[in-house]
């Protein structure tokens, strides 16, 4: 019994130890890199200043700024707690209660850039020239302040429900209303943070994919929904931005998604510590992925490289 029990207290500690180092392997390098690579958008956009007359391009720097608040609040702040045993939300009352608040300020709102990109590129794609004349900054500016407003004032309640409370004999920081705690796993987590997204996301994405794969031989079809349309070289490339994004925060989002229906699903099981302790591991691991849709800054930097050898050069 003695050896049965020793046995499961290894496996636990293995896997606890395997959380703290795949953070550092994983976490550490992805927040790194995100962070740069939305610094060097920011620093691109800003020069260049496509921002000022195209839609996508102020979206896709709005995103970076949002982007940089969630890998540092967020990611950064998790390496931190999981790896090296500093949380500043327990030692802190005030932290706790606007660490949430900042970080999915900052999530949500890069989430609707997202969103607000990939319908952006659907109309600047299409053929009706009334359709392409919805592409336009000012209603960009308009999206984006009733964005940061409408999500200012969502996440107000974190700054009311989130304190320090003491489980067993520890500070943690949580949410001390159940019911807003019940809105918050199964609406915001797995509604607002995945499927809502995910969803717009992808249909967007797929009908701006298809009004790009219209044949060049179509272009002298006098039929008007069969005609292509020419699309000038910085809004496809943003437009190709926007495509390569919405993949890449499919494959991280879709995983994460998943992984919070099971946690609801699951949450009033009793579970063994081993199986805690996998869970965790688990979760770990998706959720580092995740963040992922924020360090695609990195990546979509890459794609916009014709326009920044200028700047370098």
């Amino acid at each position: 019994m003695s050896t049965n029990v020793t046995t499961v207290s290894e496996s636990i500690l293995q896997l606890k130890l395997g959380s703290k180092y795949l953070s550092l392997a994983l976490a550490l390098p992805l927040c790194i890199v995100g962070v740069l690579g939305n610094l060097l958008n920011v620093l691109v956009f800003l020069n260049l200043g496509n921002y000022k007359h195209n839609a996508s391009s102020l979206y896709v720097l709005c995103k970076s700024f949002f982007d940089l608040t969630a890998l540092i609040i967020g990611l950064g702040l998790r390496v931190l707690s999981h790896s090296f045993r500093i949380d500043f939300s327990v030692k802190s009352r005030l932290w706790c209660k606007i660490r949430v608040f900042l970080l999915e300020v900052g999530v949500f709102n890069s989430f609707t850039c997202l969103c607000l990109q990939s319908i952006d590129a659907f109309f600047s794609s299409y053929s009706s020239a009334s359709l392409r004349q919805k592409s336009n900054v000012r209603t960009a500016r308009y999206s984006l302040m009733g964005s940061l407003i409408f999500w200012v004032c969502h996440q107000i309640p974190y700054i009311i429900f989130q304190d320090l409370v003491n489980v067993k004999g520890m500070p943690t920081c949580r949410t001390i209303n159940i019911v807003f705690s019940r809105y918050r796993n199964y609406f915001v987590v797995v509604g607002i943070s995945n499927v809502i997204p995910i969803t717009v996301i992808s249909i967007f994405g797929f009908l701006t994919y298809r009004h790009l794969r219209i044949p060049k031989e179509m272009s002298n079809d006098t039929h008007p929904r069969r005609r292509s349309v020419s699309l000038s070289h910085l809004t496809r490339q943003m437009t190709n931005m926007a495509l390569f994004q919405i993949v890449v925060v499919s494959l991280c989002q879709t995983p994460f998604a998943i992984a919070q229906v099971y946690s609801c699903a699951t949450e009033g099981m009793t579970k063994t510590a081993l199986h805690q302790a996998q869970e965790q591991l688990a979760q770990m691991i998706v959720v580092t992925c995740s963040y992922g849709t924020f360090a695609v800054g990195f990546l979509s930097f890459y794609q916009t490289i014709d326009c920044i050898i200028p700047f370098f050069f």
